[in-house]
């Protein structure tokens, strides 16, 4: 997999607490914790995104804690793997985890010396800081991704089947996008407006989630920011609506769903 292969000093409790859980034909699955001292999580995490990165993955989300990042070189199935850190006493406790796709194998020792490699580049006090505030600041989300609703629906489908809910959660969270397209009816949820838009087409027609035909499809919904509510209230089933917003979550289910907040109209 080439995961990982910096040849470093690894801490001696990391590779101890190793362990590999599963069926390797089913997918294995890997997990580690090692402390640092003089790092704090906020610190910590920050620096292991810059050292993703130096090491070929794809930097995904961070959110509560967790650090998503993506392996997708040399394998045929796109895997995460999962970064967490908490503080714990002058330093700050780290886990790593991933599990394997099926048919996807790797040798423990390697999955171990990558792991553990990562924690031990860590670096205490300023010298981590400054590192951790670099990489968050060259990854800020600045860009605002235009796309018809219908298209991003189209995409999300694909990706799901493909690489599975986790992924593709991972990938888009964070993402600020300007929608456009044709509305179902507004309604008030939790207290917001919400838009959901028309995401299947079929033939020269357009079918709504009531008529029974796009349930498989995903849907693309925004929830309207506090100050955007009167003007949401004036739409129509069949209006058209550009909004931008940022995505918060994407959820399987019936039907799937992908969540954008505070969302604002762009006239």
């Amino acid at each position: 997999l080439g995961l990982l292969t910096a040849n470093l000093a690894l801490a001696g409790p990391c590779e101890d607490n190793f362990v590999t859980r599963g069926d390797p034909r089913n997918g294995a699955e890997f997990t580690t914790t090692a402390t640092v001292s003089g790092t704090s999580a906020d610190s910590a995490l920050g620096q292991l995104r810059s050292i993703a990165k130096a090491d070929g993955f794809k930097v995904l989300s961070e959110d509560n804690g967790v650090l998503e990042i993506e392996q997708s070189r040399g394998v045929k199935y796109p895997f995460l793997i999962h970064l967490s850190a908490h503080n714990k006493g002058k330093g700050s406790e780290i886990s790593i985890r991933t599990k394997l796709n099926k048919g996807v194998t790797a040798k423990p020792e390697d999955m171990r010396n990558g792991m553990c490699g990562m924690i031990a580049r860590l670096k205490p006090g300023a010298e981590g800081e400054a590192i951790a505030a670099k990489a968050r600041q060259d990854d800020a989300q600045t860009d605002v991704i235009k796309v018809k609703a219908i298209t991003l629906a189209r995409e999300l489908d694909s990706a799901a089947r493909k690489q599975g809910p986790d992924i593709v959660s991972a990938r888009y969270k964070g993402k600020v996008y300007q929608l456009d397209g044709e509305i179902r009816e507004p309604f008030e949820n939790e207290g917001t407006l919400e838009i959901w838009y028309v995401v299947f087409r079929e033939g020269n027609w357009l079918i709504s989630a009531e008529a029974g035909s796009s349930i498989s499809r995903t849907q693309v919904i925004c929830r309207l920011a506090k100050d955007q509510i009167a003007e949401g209230r004036l739409l129509k089933p069949g209006d058209m609506a550009r909004l931008t917003g940022k995505v918060a979550h994407f959820r399987e289910g019936t039907p799937r769903r992908l969540t954008l907040e505070n969302c604002k109209f762009s006239h």
